[in-house]
């Protein structure tokens, strides 16, 4: 009889240590999915407000660009040339000169 509850408690001793190692691989494994899900999150928050960065920084340089297309309109203007050769050259468009042919 007593060898009989030592094979029992041998037993139940050894279904204890099989659920508790179950249990630890299970928690092992709920640990890494938990980690993997957070760094995953915090990944995808950093690149959102990367990316928002970025996108404020393209409003930026379009607005420059366009300032600096305007500014290029504003120079190739040819009243605007006119003028400047006019008054740092000293340089005048020439006379109008009409040619009748002779027959």
């Amino acid at each position: 009889m007593n060898q009989l509850k030592e094979k029992v408690l041998s037993i139940n001793q050894r279904a204890n240590l099989k659920f508790g190692k179950n249990a630890m691989i299970v928690l092992g494994l709920f640990g890494v999915y938990c980690f993997v899900n957070v760094w995953q999150n915090v990944s995808i928050t950093y690149l959102n407000r990367q990316n928002e960065n970025l996108r404020d920084e393209l409003r930026a340089i379009e607005r420059q660009c366009d300032m600096l297309t305007l500014e290029v309109e504003e120079l190739k203007d040819l009243d605007r040339l006119r003028r400047v050769l006019g008054d740092k050259i000293k340089l005048v468009p020439a006379e109008k000169i009409n040619i009748n042919k002779v027959h």
